[in-house]
Order: C-alpha cells, then structure tokens, then sequence
C-alpha cells in the first residue's frame, strides 16, 4: 500500500518559490565561479608573458655584459701593451740650471 501525499496549492507554491530560489542562487554561485576562473587564467597568462619579457630582456642584459667583460679584458691588455712600452724609457730630469728663462 502506498502512501501518496497530497499537497496543497499553497504549499506548492512555497516549495516552487523555494526551488526557484534554490536555483537562482546556485546559478549565481556558478557565474561567480565562472567569472573568478577567467579572472585567474587571465592572471597567470598575464604573468607568464610578463616573466618571458622579464627573461627576453634579462638574456639581453647578459649578452651587453659579456661584451662589456670583454672589452674590459681587451683594454686591459692594451693598457699593459702601453705600460710594458711607456717602462722602456726612463724619465728625463732636467736640473733647473740648464732650463732656460
């Protein structure tokens, strides 16, 4: 035997506005779930092209510091081709009796 309950029309009306509710808000929650994703993915592609710009212009600044390194090891050795030269000769001291006035 089975036991089917009969509702009102009032409370027909109270559980439709109560499921109507129900799904209003669980279809808010899901937009604002939708929403937050994107909000997110976009953050992290964002930051990802930033970090390949940051890692573009970093490999940039290593190459001019390597050619700088490099031009400070050649110019150091030419300094010391000039000083090993500039030894050779000794320095002239003219006594201040035979400068003349």
């Amino acid at each position: 035997m089975s036991i089917k309950r009969r509702y009102s029309r009032k409370q027909q009306e109270t559980l439709l506005e109560i499921s109507v509710l129900t799904s209003l808000i669980a279809l808010g929650v899901i937009i604002v779930l939708i929403i937050s994703h994107v909000y997110v993915n976009y953050s992290i592609y964002k930051n990802e092209r930033d970090m390949e710009i940051i890692s573009a212009n970093l490999a940039e600044m290593q190459k001019q510091i390597d050619s700088t390194k490099e031009q400070e090891k050649e110019y150091k050795s030419q300094l010391d081709e000039l000083q090993a030269q500039l030894a050779k000769y000794q320095a002239i001291v003219i006594p201040d009796s035979m400068k003349s006035e």
